[in-house]
């Protein structure tokens, strides 16, 4: 870590507990770098302190240590490694299976080589199943349970609890059932267990039941956590959903109290920031009240006691809550968080995004901007006649790349790649359902590691964290449940939580979705940008009036040009969106990368207002930073925008293992231009851009009823960016030796992809499945398997 990671993580501690399992990173097989936002463990503060519930976590493992904190011994719970084939050491017991036994299980995701491969408790059996873990506790030191599981069958879903259990082997606390996707990508699930009413009880272990559905199930972990605070846990990847807003959180339980070791800074003001909500629709108890009280760790020495109303808590918002702790001195403390109930039984309380900070002046901001669906020329940097002031500004004082190209055209891939640093070909996320296996790391990961506050605002449900997986690293997410949210909304949720960040370093993402089908700019914009053109023309729209999309019909529309017009009015609202967040004083002393996931065909190549073809006007999209250590002005070297997250790590000062390059030496680098090759959405088409030539190969035969674009294995088309980003003029024929060129390069590159990709399947609402069939995002399948096969041995390659 370097110096200035470390003033930052000086400057913070959060609530949290450990999951003491490291996340793999992505093909390193080595644990990630320790957890800067985490500065103590927390146990339960009631009972003896031999009684607390230890943040130690029963680890199977191949005759190694799984990390720094498994490798503690920390009493009641002992940690123990199992090796491959000796079960002898193993307390875990299990009923209801055919068979069982310890094994190396080898998920499919994320598998690269036999170092991926995670040692686990395999249960066979269709019946009930369980796997008991010794795990001494007092009753009401377990607040959760959490469990890296594998599940069979063919339903879709496993039904899974946990139970807390005495010396005699009866249920003494059970959580509810959790439905588990059936797969074999591991999930991190958590267990919630009431603290039970028999003060003081003993209770021998822990048992994770699977109910029937078989054929198998496979235990890795099983974690055991006191009623524990609010923070990420390691390889976590669940968020709680508070109306549109999740943060992480935990339960805080009456009787139950939350300690945290930190730092006093002897100087400056040090506050408690949190957020807290209702579980569910649960009521608290009249006269129910938080406590804070701070005390030195050695002495005793009470410092201070806050109380704080918790007043009305409504259902779909959490209630933003600062609590000044005053000057403390400068030694270790221990801050006390505790929930009191009145009338009514006991109180229990989500608290989210829980830490205890201090201001520093000039703290670091980075936001990155994504723009979905945007045209590289529809900004007014490049067209005058677009009204773009804001991110005209942004260009402005920052450097803009003139050629930049996304690797995807689809939304949840562009994105993965830009929170990965790594291409589709080798996420093999190329559709919108598949979600970022949790053992990558992501961008918001590296900032969070660094001691950066984490935000991120999406524009439409399907990138959420529930679809997407990217909610990894994140300490608040703010998603729709609906398949298109105006940008504003995202923006302005960002810029009041930039508002109450004051004094801590902050990464946030804003995502806007105003550019895509269907375009219906507000008012003024409408007005504005269709101004003189008329919604219908003589010839009509040119196309087969079935394969006309449905919202152009309703409106009545039969002029190109005026479907153009909203393209160009809803670029033109989402500037205006954006405006007062990248106005703000912060923003404007931090760094702003603005790029998009994939740009828009305006008809062009038979694309009717859509992006599902690898040609230029769906891979240019604009890309601007700007900030401290960036020179304003263009670049004309072509790039690719998934290389944003190397970038931005970079200008923070931060040394985080993320792939990809420093754009800012790539426009300053010599040389010849290197080939950037993107894939489709679905894996229906591969491209290759090099220098003015762009390439673009079908990889499936596939014809689509509701478009007029159809795909023809093995049929490849040469463009020249020369004659205009919209070309649709082939220039194969007369350039064969360039077309062959390239063609080869590219069938090299797909050949050079692993054959498992890092995503991972999960069961879709119907409401979700709505909103993405109204955005035409069904129908399609992703390739499975190369992605090109050539039809006839040979017939791949063209001779060089």
């Amino acid at each position: 870590m370097n110096a200035r990671g470390e003033a930052t993580y000086a400057r913070r501690v959060a609530f949290s507990i450990p999951w003491t399992e490291p996340r793999r990173r992505h093909r390193r097989g080595r644990p990630a770098p320790g957890w800067l936002l985490v500065a103590v463990s927390l146990a339960a503060a009631c009972g003896p302190e031999s009684a607390r519930a230890p943040a130690a976590v029963d680890v199977l493992s191949e005759g190694r240590e799984m990390g720094a904190a498994a490798g503690e011994a920390r009493d009641p719970l002992a940690r123990f490694v199992v090796t491959r084939g000796n079960t002898a050491t193993c307390p875990w017991t299990v009923e209801g299976a055919e068979r069982s036994g310890f094994t190396l299980l080898q998920p499919t995701e994320g598998a690269f080589d036999r170092f991926e491969m995670i040692p686990g408790l395999a249960l066979y059996g269709a019946d009930e199943l369980s796997v008991t873990q010794p795990a001494p506790h007092r009753a009401g030191d377990v607040g959760a349970v959490a469990a890296r599981l594998w599940c069979g069958g063919s339903a879709g879903t496993r039904s899974v609890r946990a139970v807390a259990i005495d010396e005699r082997g009866e249920a003494r606390e059970t959580s509810a059932w959790r439905s588990v996707a059936v797969g074999v990508e591991p999930r991190f699930v958590e267990f919630e267990l009431a603290p039970s009413m028999e003060a003081g009880a003993a209770r021998a272990g822990v048992r994770i039941e699977f109910a029937a559905g078989g054929p198998w199930a496979a235990v890795a972990s099983v974690a055991v956590f006191g009623p524990g605070p609010p923070g990420p846990r390691v390889g976590w990847p669940e968020l709680v959903f508070v109306g549109s807003t999740a943060m992480r959180a935990a339960t805080l339980v009456e009787d139950a109290p939350w300690e945290v070791r930190f730092r006093g800074d002897g100087v400056e003001p040090q506050r408690l920031r949190m957020a807290l909500a209702r579980r569910g629709t649960e009521q608290l108890p009249r006269d129910a009240g938080l406590f804070v009280a701070v005390e030195a760790a050695r002495r005793g020495e009470q410092l201070c006691v806050r109380a704080l109303d918790l007043g009305a808590l409504e259902d779909s918002h959490w209630s933003e809550r600062d609590v000044d702790l005053g000057v403390l001195p400068a030694r270790d403390c221990v801050l006390r968080l505790w929930l009191e109930g009145g009338e009514g039984g006991p109180a229990r309380l989500l608290v989210g995004d829980a830490a205890v900070v201090r201001s520093t002046p000039a703290p670091p901001t980075v936001l990155l901007i994504t723009s979905d669906t945007h045209r590289a020329d529809h900004l007014g940097a490049v067209d005058a006649s677009l009204r773009t002031p804001a991110l005209d500004a942004l260009a402005h004082r920052g450097l803009r790349f003139e050629r930049a190209y996304s690797t995807t055209t689809i939304t949840n891939p562009g994105h993965v790649a830009l929170m990965t640093g790594l291409h589709p070909r080798d996420t093999r996320i190329v559709d919108n359902k598949t979600r970022l296996a949790t053992s990558v790391d992501t961008l918001a990961e590296a900032f969070q590691a660094a001691g950066y506050r984490t935000f991120a605002a999406v524009s439409t449900e399907h990138l959420g964290p529930r679809v997407s997986g990217l909610g990894q690293g994140f300490a608040r997410v703010d998603a729709p449940d609906v398949a298109k949210r105006r940008g504003r909304v995202a923006a302005e949720r960002v810029f009041d939580w930039l508002g109450r960040a004051d004094g801590e370093p902050v990464f946030a993402w804003v995502h806007v979705f105003d550019a895509h089908a269907p375009y219906a700019p507000p008012e003024p914009f409408r007005a504005e940008a269709t101004d003189g053109v008329s919604r219908t023309a003589a010839g009509g729209l040119g196309i087969d009036p079935r394969l006309v999309p449905g919202w152009v019909h309703a409106e009545g529309i039969s002029n190109r040009a005026y479907v153009r017009s909203l393209y160009a009015g809803e670029v033109e609202a989402l500037d205006a969106a954006l405006a007062r967040l990248l106005g703000a004083p912060r923003v404007r002393a931090g760094t702003v990368a603005f790029t998009a996931d994939h740009g828009e065909n305006l008809t062009e190549h038979q694309v009717d207002w859509d992006h599902v073809g690898a040609y230029l006007p769906t891979l240019a999209v604009p890309l601007v930073v700007a900030g401290p250590g960036v020179a304003p002005g263009t670049s004309a070297r072509p790039v690719q925008q998934h290389h944003v997250a190397r970038t931005l790590l970079d200008l923070a000062g931060l040394d985080a293992d993320l792939p990809g390059r420093n754009l800012l030496a790539e426009a300053a680098r010599g040389g010849a231009d290197d080939p950037l090759f993107a894939l489709a959405g679905f894996g229906l088409q591969a491209s290759v851009v090099l220098g003015e030539w762009h390439l673009v190969l079908d990889l499936r035969s596939y014809v689509h009823t509701r478009r007029r674009h159809d795909w023809s294995k093995g049929r490849a088309r040469l463009y020249d960016r020369r004659d205009g980003l919209g070309t649709e003029v082939d220039r194969s024929a007369e350039y064969p030796e360039i077309a062959a060129k390239l063609r080869n390069a590219l069938l090299d590159w797909l050949a050079r992809a692993p054959a498992e990709g890092l995503g991972t399947g999960a069961p879709l609402s119907a409401g979700t499945l709505g909103n993405l069939e109204a955005l035409g995002y069904t129908g399609f399948r992703p390739t499975v398997g190369p992605w090109y096969t050539p039809e006839v041995s040979g017939a791949a390659r063209t001779p060089r």
